[in-house]
Parts: C-alpha cells; sequence; structure tokens
C-alpha cells in the first residue's frame, strides 16, 4: 500500500459505515443515495459523543471505519514498513498490506468485523479475529444485511470466483460485484466465461447473454424480484425474475419503488433519452437523464436531466413530470421521508435547492439527510477552506474529514456521525433541539 495517501492529517480518508458503504469526504464524492431503501434493524447505537481514538503523531493511518452504533472504530496503519489494523485501540498485525478492495468493515449491528490482509505473498480474510484461507488475491468482502452471512471475491491462479460463507463458488474468467437480497436470503453476481455473460442468483446461471450492462443486478426491498439489463444482438433490455422487457439503444438507473411494487429505468432510443416506468415509455425526451428515484410512499417519481439550451449544458430535476429550474449542475436528489419535501444540490454542489427554495451559496457541499420526521435537514459543507456540518441552515459543528453518513435517530432527535479533527476520531451525537 503505497505511502502517497499521506499523514493521516493530510490525507483524505476513506471510510466505511455499514449503512453508506464506502465513504470519501469530498462535496462530490459521496455516492446518490436511493431513497426508500430497506432500513437495517434498530441500533443500539452510543448517545453520547465520545472521543474513540487518537491518531499518534507521525503514524501513516488509512481506512477509518466506525462501526454503525458508535461504539467502535477501526483503522489500517503502518509501522516500520508493516502494516497493522488498531481497532478499539487493540493492535492486530503485523501484515505486508492491508488489501484495496477489503478495507476493514462492521456487520450492520457492529458486532462483527473483518477486513483483507497479506502476509508472505498470501492474501486472507481476517473474520472476526481469525486468519482465513489464503488465496493469490481477495477483494470485495462484505456483510449480508443481518450480519448473519458474508462473501467475498478471491483469485488463484486465472480463477476467480465468490467465496460465500467460507465455500468456495464455481471459478470464472471474470466477477464483478456482489450483492445479498435485503432480507440476506439470496445472493447474487454478474460473472463471465469465455464471451458469455451470466447473472448468478443463489449459484443458478441466467444466461448467457452478449454483455450484462448492471454491475450489480438489484433487488427488490421485499427481495422477492431481481432485475438487471443484459444486451442480446444489439439491443439492450431489463430482465425481470427471468422475464425479458421490450429492447432499446441503450438501458441504465434500474430502480424499483420502496413497496417493491413500481420498477423504472432510464432507456435511449437513437439521440434521445427517457424513462420506462412499468413497461410504459415516458412521454418526454431529453439528451440525457439519469438518478431516477422514488419517494418512500412509492407515489412519487423524479429524476435530473442534462440537456443543451440555447448552446450551453444545463441540468435540472423533474418532479412528477414537473421540469425544475435550470443550474449548471444538479446532484443528490432526495425525498424527505414524508414523501412531501424534496431536496438536492445545484450549481456545483454550491447551493441546495428545498421545495424549490434556494440555500445560501457554499463552496462546496456533502450529503443530505433528511430527519424521520421530515422537519430538519442536515449536510455537509465547506466555507473558507473549512468544513462544517450544518443543520437546517446553520453551521453546527466544523471537521476535518467526514467519515460516515449523517444519520438521524428514529425519534428524530439526535443526528449521529463520525469526525475526524487533526489526530483525534470523534463520534457526534448533536441533539436537534440545541440548534432551534
Amino acid at each position: 500500500m503505497s505511502q502517497s495517501f499521506s499523514k493521516i492529517w493530510v490525507a483524505v480518508i476513506a471510510a466505511v459505515f455499514i449503512i453508506g458503504g464506502i465513504l470519501v469526504w469530498h462535496y462530490d464524492w459521496f455516492p446518490e443515495e436511493k431513497t426508500g431503501a430497506p432500513e437495517i434493524k434498530e441500533l443500539k447505537l452510543n448517545l453520547k459523543t465520545t472521543k474513540l481514538a487518537t491518531i499518534p503523531i507521525g503514524l501513516y493511518a488509512e481506512h477509518i471505519t466506525f462501526g454503525p452504533n458508535g461504539k467502535k472504530v477501526a483503522y489500517a496503519a503502518e509501522k516500520e514498513e508493516k502494516w497493522y489494523i488498531i481497532l478499539n485501540g487493540e493492535e492486530h498485525g503485523p501484515y505486508e498490506n492491508i488489501c484495496w478492495g477489503t478495507e476493514p468493515t462492521f456487520s450492520s449491528d457492529g458486532e462483527r468485523f473483518a477486513y483483507g490482509a497479506k502476509r508472505e505473498s498470501e492474501y486472507f480474510i481476517v473474520l472476526d479475529g481469525i486468519e482465513k484461507r489464503t488465496y493469490d488475491n481477495v477483494y470485495c468482502f462484505h456483510f449480508s444485511p443481518d450480519g448473519e452471512n458474508y462473501s467475498y471475491k478471491a483469485k488463484r491462479g486465472d480463477e476467480i470466483f465468490i467465496v460465500l460463507n467460507g465455500e468456495e463458488g464455481k471459478p470464472y474468467d471474470r466477477i464483478w460485484h456482489s450483492a445479498f437480497s435485503p432480507d440476506g436470503k439470496s445472493f447474487v453476481y454478474k460473472a463471465k466465461q469465455g464471451d458469455n455473460f451470466f447473472v448468478v442468483l443463489d449459484g443458478k446461471e441466467m444466461g448467457p447473454y452478449d454483455n450484462i450492462l448492471s454491475e450489480i443486478p438489484v433487488f427488490s426491498s421485499n427481495s422477492e424480484k431481481l432485475a438487471y439489463a443484459a444486451e442480446e444482438e444489439g439491443k439492450q433490455f431489463v430482465v425481470i425474475n427471468g422475464k425479458k422487457e421490450k429492447g432499446y439503444d441503450n438501458i441504465w438507473d434500474i430502480t424499483f419503488s420502496p413497496d417493491s411494487e413500481n420498477l423504472a429505468y432510464a432507456a435511449r432510443k437513437g439521440k434521445f433519452s427517457f424513462t420506462i416506468l412499468n413497461g410504459k415509455e415516458g412521454e418526454s425526451y431529453y439528451e440525457n437523464l439519469w438518478g431516477l428515484i422514488f419517494s418512500p410512499d412509492s407515489k412519487r417519481f423524479a429524476f435530473k436531466v442534462q440537456q443543451k439550451i440555447e448552446g450551453e449544458l444545463k441540468e435540472f430535476a423533474v418532479l412528477d413530470g414537473k421540469i425544475g429550474e435550470k443550474y449548471s449542475t444538479v446532484s443528490w436528489l432526495t425525498f424527505g421521508p414524508d414523501s412531501r419535501k424534496f431536496a438536492y444540490r445545484a450549481d456545483e454542489s454550491r447551493i441546495i435547492i428545498f421545495d424549490e427554495k434556494k440555500s445560501t451559496i457554499y463552496d462546496g457541499m456533502g450529503m443530505l439527510a433528511f430527519s424521520p420526521d421530515s422537519n430538519n435537514l442536515a449536510y455537509a459543507m465547506e466555507e473558507n477552506f473549512k468544513n462544517f456540518i450544518a443543520l437546517n441552515g446553520e453551521k453546527v459543528r466544523p471537521y476535518d474529514f467526514l467519515a460516515t453518513n449523517l444519520t438521524f435517530t428514529s425519534d428524530s432527535k439526535y443526528l449521529y456521525y463520525g469526525i475526524q479533527i487533526s489526530n483525534e476520531v470523534w463520534w457526534i451525537v448533536d441533539k436537534i433541539e440545541n440548534f432551534k
């Protein structure tokens, strides 16, 4: 692992938070989330602001990772040309390296912990403190949503295969990312053997196809439906539970509604893009569109469009068929949990549009997060080269790096997140009423 990531106080810290995946602070680097994803079971949260770690001055450290309940923190550290994992102050190692793509990760309840490491040219996963079987390489470890199952990719010679709960699957020439169903009972991935592409669901191959466009096939929230985009003879189409839909020139952005009753995706025919909702083509045509989302009640629908207007490239949100104001960029379309409120970032992530009202102009902006009662909007922002957490337009707390999602408790009384300030790593719990 290169030292070019630099020391902890100047590094851009990669952080894993089980609810949100791998996150890196920068106002354009947080992946946009789909509203209405299945909720992970209620955590036994640490509701007290707590300093969880102090990084020794001069120590190289990467991959700060918070347990989702705020009680544990881990990071990788280099010392005397060896690598270690530090978990709540306890040192694990030494290793030659910590595997890229298998950085420290916690299960959804914070009780299980895993990472990938290298020793004597062999790679292996360390799960709950136990070193697993060695391979030529390991990649992409992840737990199921309930934390009961786990998987990763492994390489032995020219063969690449999935390891699911310790059992090796069929080898392929190439395997992409994999996913568990929301209930944790099914497992799917995209694979290639020779010139043929397959979707492999619970060990059963679907295909072959000329290509599979979906990086990861998509499960519905109730885990009963699986959809992906495939290609045959130059035409692309969506496959839902094994049934092909109509073919188009291009298909992308497959999205189920939270109630699992609706399926939307974007398609292109010739020069124009449009939405497909439950098999029906939208009536409006655009140059480019993406970012399809449903409201939590599954009754509203939004996406963003990029189009040249009077010779200038503009972006705008389309909400329930209504075109919004044009900006240089639009991102992070977000519904409030009540499905009535709607917000997004605009103009190079420098302003927030909240129910058609513009915020103050900032230097940059990160993720947006509504409270469950939809009365509060939190976000990360940058002003005069300083980073802050903001709540309802007011700066709440400065920080150097944000290492988790911004998340509210289910009663909307607290906002919690993990940050790094100088060489200290903090779990922060802000009481909302203190900022009203």
